[in-house]
């Protein structure tokens, strides 16, 4: 059905259903991506079953997932949808082809983060409201899933830290919300655990006076397996990040993540091994966008997932360095350049050295995203420094300030579940004609 067909403008799909539609349209290309691609290219699979590249080849079954073809159908849904101005907002009663084009910003978003375009992803992405929790995406526990955890791998690729665990630690708050035993669900929520074509069947979905109270089944533990993996990406940006505070919720989730919570305590030690095995597990299946040589032994889909996992190393290896000298200059309000050298193990003379520290302190400059919503670069650490006449003076953030930005935090935090109260007794309310 063409969502765009006046004939249909009567059939009004669940947006369940509709994301379902497209999350497996772009499933199937990177299943075609992993698995054809790679069977292709193997030597020993190809020995074995003769027959598979000429009746590929026969059917033109290469040419049925192309990286522009499937780039050019979201992206031509989303165009035509016209949700790229924030101020049209998508409910679950939109047309058809508005909440086509909805999601399939969300599968474009994706697609361009699999296949290494972090800084189209988060262009994309930026065209829905991320600051409203009634937005739709937030309706569909795994598309909303799939927008943050999308949207933190691309800021963690590009440096942007501080940003990214903005990013996992919503997603981590709103997973475990939604998974808290008794919690209550309303609306939107409420209608995608009822709905019986979803990811994952709750058969054990209770209800009262029509909210659904808990969540069950198979659902809940595909939860729970996507909160371990977001709270294990956290893990790694906030080691690379250390002067970014963690919200107290996150933070115990991260104690408490049953997968890897002895391994993530050694990411502060810089553990370059942890890094990589923690990232592999938990990062996205990255696929490779071009025109594959199917007459070769390369995979180059493979190569591709091993050039983002070389890249996120390499920047890894330059902040272990960072991170040591990061616990000697807590140590102190003054020190010798020499000394700190000698403590740091280096090798390097005094002016080689002063080179590392001012690297630190660069290290330190990444672009975040502001109040207002800005980007603009700023100084993420929490131990500031100068060197004068071969002394490093060393000051961190006044602790005073810091707990005042604690109470800030808090009180907006606050106001926050206040507004969702608010609206959510407004909606109660009027659904029973008051």
């Amino acid at each position: 059905m063409d969502p765009a067909d006046s004939s249909a403008a009567d059939i009004v799909l669940p947006a369940q259903w509709i994301y379902d539609i497209l999350s497996e349209f772009l499933y199937q290309f990177q299943g075609f991506c992993q698995k054809v691609r790679s069977n292709c290219t193997d030597p020993t699979f190809v020995a074995v079953n003769p027959e598979y590249l000429p009746k590929m080849r026969k059917h033109n079954f290469f040419d049925l997932w192309s990286y522009t073809d499937v780039h050019s159908i979201l992206n031509s849904l989303f165009t035509k949808s016209g949700i790229k101005d924030k101020n049209t907002r998508v409910t679950a009663t939109s047309s058809n082809l508005t909440r086509f084009g909805y999601f399939a910003c969300v599968e474009l978003a994706r697609l361009e983060c699999l296949t290494g375009d972090f800084l189209a992803s988060i262009k994309v992405i930026s065209s829905l409201n991320l600051t409203d929790r009634s937005e739709l995406f937030t309706s569909i526990p795994i598309c909303c899933w799939m927008v943050y955890n999308h949207l933190g791998v691309s800021q963690l690729m590009l440096r942007r830290f501080s940003d990214a665990i903005d990013s996992f630690s919503h997603l981590t708050l709103y997973i475990s919300s939604i998974l808290k035993p008794g919690a209550s669900l309303s609306g939107d929520v409420r209608l995608f655990i009822t709905e019986k074509f979803r990811l994952g069947t709750l058969e054990d979905s209770k209800k009262s006076d029509g909210v659904v109270s808990v969540i069950e089944g198979k659902e809940k533990k595909r939860l729970h397996k996507y909160g371990d993996k977001i709270t294990s990406l956290a893990a790694i940006c906030h080691a690379l990040c250390p002067g970014k505070r963690l919200d107290d919720h996150v933070r115990i989730e991260i104690n408490n993540n049953s997968k890897y919570n002895e391994k993530l305590h050694r990411l502060v030690e810089g553990d370059a091994k942890i890094f990589k095995e923690i990232f592999e597990a938990n990062c996205p299946q990255f696929v490779y966008p071009g025109e594959a040589d199917y007459t070769g032994t390369v995979n180059h889909n493979q190569e591709c997932f091993k050039h983002h996992i070389d890249t996120f190393m390499e920047e890894v290896s330059q902040n272990i360095s960072v991170l040591r000298l990061r616990s000697y200059l807590r140590l102190y309000a003054a020190i010798k350049v020499e000394k700190l050298a000698r403590f740091s193990g280096a090798s390097d003379n005094a002016i080689d050295f002063e080179a590392r520290l001012v690297s630190y302190k660069h290290k330190a400059m990444q672009m975040e995203t502001s109040i207002t919503g800005d980007i603009k670069a700023q100084f993420s650490s929490d131990i500031n420094f100068y060197i004068n006449d071969g002394n490093v003076e060393i000051f961190s953030a006044n602790k005073k300030m810091e707990k005042e930005n604690r109470l800030d935090e808090e009180f907006i935090s606050g106001v926050r579940k206040h507004k969702v109260l608010c609206d959510s007794l407004i909606s109660r309310a009027k659904s029973v004609g008051l």
